[in-house]
């Protein structure tokens, strides 16, 4: 789901990729790691693959640019 706003993209759905597995990692925190594999496993149950919608956003973006 994508929110607009006067944000624009920063106003998609949050994610756990990126700057939040990495934080968790950087922690050393057994706990916080595990929480946030676990949410993540969970997000990618839920909302797939991020390669995929990327490669339909990137389609979509030539589409437009296409006119």
């Amino acid at each position: 789901m994508v929110e607009k706003t006067s944000e624009g993209a920063a106003a998609m759905v949050s994610a756990l990729y990126g700057p939040s597995v990495r934080a968790a990692i950087v922690s050393n925190d057994l706990e916080v790691l595990k929480a946030t594999l676990a949410a993540a496993e969970a997000q990618n149950r839920q909302q797939g693959d991020i390669r995929a919608a990327l490669a339909m956003a990137r389609a979509a973006l030539a589409g437009l640019k296409r006119g």
